[in-house]
């Protein structure tokens, strides 16, 4: 009588394929889920009669459809908006949930907004991580330049969500995952469950993250930075470096902005929008007061937490390498 109620929510489009697998492993929770929202973005293929035989199957479900394509964005927003639980679990549409994702984050969340996990991509049945299993540094300044938080790993208060200051545009101009993670991060209120290790010394991920071409957010495996690709990611931001900081200014003065309507007097609140400012700072002069900011707070900004000598180098060049992850800003050519 005294759990949480966990609404899943679900956005769907064209995803006959693989969605019978992502619903069992949703429906097979160890930890009981109140509702599942589903709302279809308007699919040509079979993706609704699918949805339309689990739902007459399953009371919890509840489906709903769209008046024209949303989008991505507007059709999560939406969608969240509908979940009545204490609790609002994201979904892809082509994942597998382990069986005790939703029972982990339970556990693990506390009185903080949000909750993560590890999510470790696969492709077809090969279920073997190709990506990254480090925990991931989800403080903000690293959030800043750099989104660490899957929205297929989120679960999240659903009174937290409903205060949130969605006229800011961050919230229509950055995916609907990083929008949340960042404003989660500007008050520190960010949980990570820490994966167990299965009896074959197998990491036991929240999701296994389908990882395919045709997904909504595939990226090419040499455009994720890497050490093999280091040098060339470098020396393409160096070429690019004064467009990509002209082109990503706008998207520092929304996340100041947000910050500053957080009202977060907090010391990661003032260091987030210390950055953003800088990030924001023309000419070689901004550069080398943001690179001296990179120095100082190297351990809050990389990807993995803890000392590493080769984090002052790092730090030198990230005013460079940071402008990576704004190259598609870059006007097409």
């Amino acid at each position: 009588m005294n759990k949480k109620l966990v609404s899943i929510v679900m956005c769907t489009y064209n995803g006959e394929k693989y969605i019978r697998e992502q619903l069992d492993s949703i429906l097979r929770q160890t930890y009981p889920i109140y509702e599942m929202i589903i709302q279809d973005d308007g699919s040509t293929d079979s993706t609704v009669a699918i949805l339309k035989e689990y739902a007459a199957r399953n009371a919890m479900v509840k489906l709903f459809h769209n008046e024209g394509e949303h989008g991505i964005n507007q059709n999560f927003y939406s969608a969240m908006h509908r979940a009545t639980g204490d609790y609002i679990a994201i979904s892809d549409q082509d994942d597998v949930w382990s069986l005790d994702k939703i029972e982990r984050q339970i556990n693990a969340i506390g009185d903080k907004a949000m909750c993560s996990g590890l999510s470790i991509r696969f492709n077809g049945d090969d279920r073997r991580p190709q990506s990254d299993t480090r925990t991931p540094n989800y403080n903000l300044l690293r959030i800043t330049c750099d989104a660490e938080i899957p929205g297929h790993t989120i679960l999240m208060r659903r009174d937290w969500f409903e205060s949130l200051p969605f006229s800011n545009p961050i919230f229509k101009e950055r995916m609907y995952d990083y929008a949340l993670s960042f404003t989660a991060a500007v008050t520190d209120d960010i949980v990570w469950v820490t994966p167990s290790v299965e009896d074959d010394r197998q990491l036991h991920p929240l999701v296994w993250h389908r990882y395919f071409q045709e997904e909504a957010t595939y990226i090419p495996q040499n455009e994720i930075p890497k050490k093999s690709n280091a040098l060339r990611i470098f020396l393409w931001c160096t070429c690019h470096y004064r467009q990509l900081r002209k082109c990503g200014r706008p998207t520092y003065v929304t996340k100041e902005r947000l910050i500053c309507d957080l009202n977060a007097h907090t010391q990661i609140a003032q260091d987030g929008l210390e950055l953003n400012r800088l990030l924001q700072e023309p000419g070689l002069i901004g550069f080398f007061r943001l690179q001296k900011f990179c120095l100082k707070h190297r351990e809050q900004i990389f990807h993995t937490k803890g000392r590493d000598p080769f984090n002052i180098i790092y730090a030198l060049i990230f005013p460079i390498t940071s402008c990576w992850y704004l190259r598609n800003l870059l006007p097409k050519t």
